[in-house]
């Protein structure tokens, strides 16, 4: 204003000397205007806004200000419609001092040099100004946020490195997709259980079961384990424990690539709940092959009973064969009597009957060519070999009817009382409970949905018949049901 006031008095032909140009006081020529009062509104107006004179030397604003029309405005106008601090820095205000304003130092006390050089005042919080305490706040949450974000990361890391240095007990067991499946209890103690499987490169596992636990439930003592490695892929198994000579036998049969049917036993001496780590070497057990993509194998031994062990195979001509071993023979194997109805694209089972009295029994299942029922035949071996009876032997019901290729299992208990297992065609397995009499199926219920075309094996142990089979969802995961005579859960869970 200074400057424009100046060149407006140049422009009227009066040269204004000023304080500004020469370093002095500058002393003013009486104005020609006439004078306003300013009103109390006005005067508190600026006085807020004003410096005080004691930091810089204060010149009126003699002439009156002029609108941007030309035209004359009063004082009341020109403050409220051209306030402009830079140009009323110097104005003189013989009023009162905002409160708080005075000098201490040659400065303004309560006004920080910022407030100084802006001309206005402006908050501040615990000293800090208000762009500060944005950016300190906005600092805060982003090292809370980073910090809660690597907390979760570094938390499920550890949980993961936790959760693998515990072991995979907590992941079942990986197996083959339609594996063989074989069960047996140890002969050398009833409470533990016996298991083989394939896993996905095709090795037969042995895997026990005790008191709810697995000894490969560290899946790091797989590869002691192996049994064999000669069995064809998804091969069927069968396994016995029996005791021969003041020995415990663990024995396993399956199919090689040729069709073969092998062999392999261990005799070691190991703690109920270890695996077998020392098999014999595999050998051919007979001259004859299997039918081609047969499922059928199974074995049963018994020295009080026949002094030997049987194994029925579904033979490439076309029936069921039996193969018989003498204990304490000359180490051959023979064949014996057949059945030539039997289907051999389904599965076989056997189990050993205590009758009681020192009896026992043979009891053979098949599914029967043409009618596909499920039979039984059974050998007391009063006669021999060739003594099975068929003549009134319970048969599955008519509306129970087994899927063409459906694999048969079969547990029995200590109360003579026999549980059969096989899958039905719409994909569920169903557990048929045999009285003691043999002479028919008490009840069939549906125990489980399995995957199609899964191997089943079965043994009674805690109480219950337990079934292994193939998940439905997963048919590389081992399932294990085991179920009370009278329909109670004993156990399910896979097999780790």
């Amino acid at each position: 204003m200074e400057r424009k006031d100046h060149a407006q008095e140049e422009s009227m032909g009066r040269a204004k000397y000023t304080a500004l140009d020469h370093g002095g006081l500058e002393v003013l020529p009486p104005s020609e205007a006439p004078e306003v009062a300013h009103d109390e509104l006005w005067r508190r107006q600026f006085a807020k806004d004003r410096k005080s004179s004691l930091l810089v030397p204060e010149a009126l604003h003699a002439k009156p200000a002029y609108g941007d029309d030309g035209k004359e405005m009063s004082r009341d106008e020109e403050g409220l419609q051209h306030i402009n601090r830079q140009e009323y820095e110097g104005m003189q205000y013989d009023g009162p001092l905002d409160q708080g304003y005075g000098m201490q130092n040659g400065k303004a006390v309560g006004v920080s040099e910022e407030e100084v050089d802006s001309g206005r005042r402006r908050r501040r919080y615990w000293g800090m100004s208000r762009r500060m305490l944005i950016i300190l706040i906005a600092a805060i949450v982003l090292i809370v946020v980073v910090g809660a974000v690597l907390g979760g990361v570094l938390g499920t890391l550890l949980n993961k490195k936790k959760s693998s240095s515990d072991g995979a007990s907590n992941a079942p067991l990986p197996t083959m997709p339609n594996t063989g499946l074989a069960t047996t209890i140890s002969s050398s103690d009833p409470e533990l259980l016996l298991t083989y499987f394939q896993d996905p490169s095709g090795r037969i596992l042995e895997n026990s079961y005790k008191s709810s636990t697995w000894s490969l439930s560290e899946h790091s003592q797989i590869n002691s384990s192996v049994v064999t490695t000669a069995a064809t892929p998804g091969s069927p198994l069968a396994a016995i424990s029996y005791d021969y000579d003041n020995q415990h036998y663990r024995q396993i049969f399956f199919v090689t690539d040729t069709g073969n049917i092998m062999t392999t036993n261990s005799t070691e001496n190991i703690s109920d709940t270890s695996t077998a780590t020392s098999w014999s070497a595999a050998h051919v057990i007979h001259r004859d092959t299997v039918a081609p993509n047969s499922i059928g194998l199974a074995a049963c031994a018994s020295e009080e009973l026949m002094n030997g062990i049987r194994v029925f195979y579904p033979s490439q001509y076309g029936y069921v064969q039996m193969l018989r071993y003498d204990f304490g023979g000359n180490g051959s194997w023979w064949e014996t009597d057949f059945w030539n109805r039997a289907d051999t694209s389904s599965g076989i089972a056997c189990a050993v009957k205590d009758e009681g009295s020192g009896r026992k029994l043979l009891n053979l299942y098949t599914r029967m060519k043409g009618s596909g029922v499920v039979k039984q035949f059974w050998n007391d071996f009063t006669d021999g070999e060739w003594g099975w009876n068929e003549n009134k032997t319970p048969e599955s019901w008519a509306n129970k009817t087994i899927a063409v290729g459906s694999d048969i299992a079969v547990a029995s208990d200590d109360s003579q009382t026999e549980y059969v297992y096989y899958q039905l065609e719409d994909g569920k397995v169903t557990r048929g409970i045999l009285n003691p009499n043999f002479n028919h199926y008490d009840t069939f219920e549906n125990f489980v949905t399995a995957a199609v075309g899964t191997k089943l094996s079965a043994a009674f142990i805690d109480g219950g018949s337990m079934l292994l089979y193939q998940n439905a969802s997963s048919d590389s995961t081992i399932m294990l049901e085991n179920v009370s005579r009278y329909g109670a859960e004993i156990a399910k869970s896979p097999v780790r």
